[in-house]
């Protein structure tokens, strides 16, 4: 009764709710907080000069999910719009370097691999950050600084993001994630860098994904450019390149 009566949130099966409270004209103020509504939040406020809460507003004022939908309203009440904006579904994507075969395209390489292990595995869609079983690719134990991790795909294929588990066995093995990395595309003959977007992580992370955003980019084959730290080697767990489903390019 407080709350549909006297304060006035009179409940609807409508997009619509109407604010009536009944107080008595010589209230000044009352307050009603993180009511849930329809699985909205809702607060109703009513401040007659805006001098009690300070908040900025006067009168009758409403909130929607913290918004500020309705204020400056008298006592008498106020009707609000309680629709939600449509739901927008999420860019369907598709991982242009999944492989868990290992067989035709796309096709991984590197510039080295360690013993018992090889490209494919750092594609087959699997992530696991575990020592055994062995499911990734390692470089080789020649301590090169820069290391290469290739896919070549079937054709070119639209990318705009790459999320990269780089697998990190600790300070006790030489088994460390990269200091530093690059994202190539092939440009007929040619290598060019991607330009990652804001949003991206800045610099390789151990045993998480690393996401890289850029505008979107159509190849054939992309390149991760890897900087090794001094007498350490790198392993990836998995790369995924990720674009829009259906974004083969024609």
């Amino acid at each position: 009764m407080v709350l549909t009566g006297l304060l006035g949130v009179r409940p609807s099966a409508g997009d619509t709710l109407r604010i009536r409270p009944l107080v008595p004209a010589g209230w000044d103020h009352f307050a009603l907080q993180n009511v849930s509504y329809h699985g909205r939040e809702l607060s109703v406020v009513y401040d007659r000069d805006g001098g009690h809460y300070r908040l900025g507003v006067r009168g009758l004022c409403v909130w929607v999910d913290g918004h500020l939908v309705a204020s400056g309203r008298p006592l008498s009440g106020t009707t609000v719009d309680m629709r939600r904006a449509p739901v927008r579904r999420p860019k369907e994507l598709a991982n242009r370097a999944f492989n868990h075969k290992g067989e035709g395209f796309p096709q991984a390489s590197a510039s080295s691999s360690g013993e018992g292990t090889g490209p494919e595995a750092a594609v087959d869609g699997r992530v696991w950050f575990d020592r055994t079983p062995v499911n990734r690719w390692v470089s080789a134990p020649d301590w090169a600084r820069t290391v290469e991790f290739t896919v070549t795909a079937a054709e070119a294929v639209t990318v705009d993001r790459a999320r990269i588990h780089y697998y990190d066995e600790g300070p006790e093995s030489p088994v460390r994630v990269p200091v530093g990395q690059r994202l190539q595309y092939a440009d007929r003959d040619r290598w060019r860098e991607v330009r990652v977007r804001p949003g991206s992580d800045r610099s390789p992370a151990a045993n998480t994904a690393t996401e890289l955003l850029f505008a979107p980019v159509t190849a054939q084959r992309f390149r991760l450019v890897m900087t090794a730290g001094r007498g350490c080697r790198v392993a990836l767990s998995d790369l995924e390149l990720l674009g829009p489903r259906g974004g083969r390019a024609s």
